[in-house]
């Protein structure tokens, strides 16, 4: 895989759909099941409208780390969600785990309740604040001992909640492990409010390579979000369907259905 493993003749052209008709929503295990062999160190994101399952890579740097961004708020627990399940299901323990920081951890029972899961807190919890600090020191150990890992996957379903609540100190700190985090198979998975855009979060939007975006009515943050001139996340279907950038990659991709 490199990057997301953007299928070549799919990547760089969005091509806005023909038709109202929702897609057909493969549940995850339908989609994990069409890929021979399994891969590991991987987590799905979606599916290309032919039906091509598109992986986040948990072994390199090239994806970065991935923002959630949507009008719709359980859109962003939707997809983060359903990558997580695609973690437990394709990567033992030794290949990846994941720390979740959420409001709402009962929207996340089932990821929780795997040995997958080390840790979850509230955003208001100063606990956060320690973990960034920890995966930080992790990142830093593994980069002077030239050593590998399991993947570690920073999960925020409100990072625009979280930057609110912590210190200036810490969100320098989430800063860093953002840039150099993915090096070291360290990674962010994040949702965000479009509601709570400010120009303080330029950098932090930035921050991330990969984007996720689901309907977002004002199209000058859709443009901005999606850095994308010719993007209209007006008519994706609503839970169903997310546009995904990475690097100068573009797709519309159909989410998996998760039968709870």
């Amino acid at each position: 895989m490199v990057g997301l493993a953007f299928p070549k003749s799919k990547a760089q052209t969005y091509q806005p759909p023909q038709t109202e008709t929702a897609p057909y929503l493969s549940t995850i295990d339908e989609v994990l099941a069409s890929i021979s062999p399994a891969p590991s160190f991987a987590a799905l994101v979606g599916s290309t409208e032919d039906g091509v399952p598109i992986l986040f890579d948990l072994a390199s740097e090239a994806p970065g780390s991935l923002l959630m961004a949507s009008d719709e708020l359980f859109v962003n627990r939707q997809l983060l969600r359903s990558m997580l399940l695609s973690v437990i299901k394709l990567n033992s323990t030794r290949q990846a785990n994941f720390h979740l920081v959420s409001e709402r951890p009962a929207a996340f029972y089932d990821v929780l309740a795997a040995p997958h899961s080390l840790r979850h807190f509230s955003p208001a919890d100063p606990n956060c604040e320690i973990l960034i600090e920890e995966l930080c020191n992790l990142v830093c150990l593994r980069r002077d001992e030239n050593a590998t890992g399991p993947a570690q996957i920073l999960v925020v379903d409100s990072i625009d909640r979280l930057m609110d609540l912590m210190h200036p100190q810490y969100i320098q700190d989430l800063m860093w492990l953002l840039e150099f985090g993915p090096a070291q198979r360290v990674y962010v998975f994040a949702g965000y409010d479009t509601a709570s855009f400010v120009e303080q979060h330029v950098n932090l939007i930035e921050a991330f390579e990969t984007r996720a975006l689901g309907r977002i009515f004002s199209r000058e943050l859709a443009v901005y979000l999606a850095d994308f001139g010719q993007v209209d996340l007006q008519d994706l279907h609503p839970g169903e369907e997310v546009f995904v950038r990475s690097g100068s990659d573009f797709l519309r991709l159909s989410l998996p259905r998760i039968d709870s």
